[in-house]
């Protein structure tokens, strides 16, 4: 059934077409050319128009003169410009995402990631030409789980940094690693390389988040491995804090590599070596997708994540 407004049918889109083309030709024999019509296919449309409004005319018809827009014709003509632009926004707008192209992105991340990884990778897409419709959201992964399996996120990017840390999730994602990033111990640059020894952290105060946070009990199930227990001098979630307090020689921590070798960071901290520790001192990185999210960007937006972990890798 034809949809009505004002007890008005709403033409088809070729009556418009055909009306502003002979609006600006001023001629239908003119715009039926253009438009690959005979004469009197273009007329029709033009009558059919006239009748949708209540037979009110649109054109001025003087034998042998060019047409010219009655008042009502004027009005017309602005409306369905205005009408065909949004109806051809619409088709482009529909045809991209047919491709699974040009739709926004929703990615949620805890936060060195999202500075340290995310927003490298956008840049880098950006450079080569690649740009994504990335909507970026922090969120650690308890409460970015939750947005994920909601449908508010399209993809979440999370860690775990012990076995036993698995998120628990339904069928509705799928889940894609990312690598293994190295998580150091790291201690102040301004610190005599002679005292950047293994003993020397053991002995010092830590900076690490609290006891329910993951990178504190990998750092207390690394130091039971040695046969100690970390004393904590600054407790905070946020690993900016973190480092400020580490680069003032103020505290030594377990810092994730990415964050390590961030810009502005990599001259302000060293990293004390530890050989073949009987804890992994690293985390993994993944990515949780919504099995509904066939994005062709998602993947590529992964891949570049992924070569930026392996580049942090690589740092050493």
């Amino acid at each position: 059934m034809t949809p009505r407004i004002n007890n008005l049918e709403i033409p088809d889109l070729k009556l418009l077409v055909s009306f502003i083309r002979v609006a600006r030709l001023r001629s239908i024999s003119a715009a039926a050319s253009e438009l690959g019509y005979v004469p009197s296919a273009v007329s029709q449309h033009i009558s059919a128009l006239e009748r949708a409004l209540g037979g009110t005319p649109i054109f001025i018809r003087n034998p042998g003169a060019q047409l010219q827009l009655t008042a009502a014709g004027r009005t017309l003509f602005e409306h369905a410009s205005n009408l065909l632009t949004a109806a051809t926004v619409f088709t482009d707008g529909a045809r991209t995402l047919s491709m699974g192209t040009g739709i926004e992105i929703r990615v949620g991340s805890y936060g060195s990631a999202l500075s340290h990884l995310l927003i490298p990778a956008m840049q880098t897409m950006r450079a080569e030409g690649r740009p994504t419709p990335l909507r970026a959201i922090e969120a650690e992964p308890a409460d970015g789980l939750t947005l994920v399996e909601q449908g508010e996120l399209d993809v979440l990017i999370a860690h775990r940094y012990l076995p036993e840390d698995r998120l628990r999730h339904s069928s509705r994602l799928r889940v894609r690693t990312l690598g293994i990033e190295p998580v150091q111990i790291a201690v102040s640059a301004g610190l005599p390389e002679p005292q950047r020894t293994l003993q020397h952290c053991l002995d010092s105060g830590w900076v690490a988040g609290g006891p329910q946070f993951a990178d504190r009990r990998l750092l207390e199930r690394w130091c039971a491995s040695l046969g100690t227990e970390p004393r904590i001098a600054f407790e905070t979630d946020d690993f900016h804090i973190g480092v400020e307090a580490v680069a003032a020689g103020l505290a030594v921590g377990l810092i994730p590599a990415t964050v390590v070798n961030g810009i502005g960071n990599a001259e302000r901290l060293a990293v004390v070596p530890v050989a073949s520790p009987s804890v992994p001192l690293s985390r993994e990185v993944i990515a949780l997708i919504r099995t509904d999210a066939v994005i062709t960007e998602i993947d590529e937006f992964l891949d570049e994540l992924e070569r930026g972990i392996a580049a942090t890798n690589a740092l050493g």
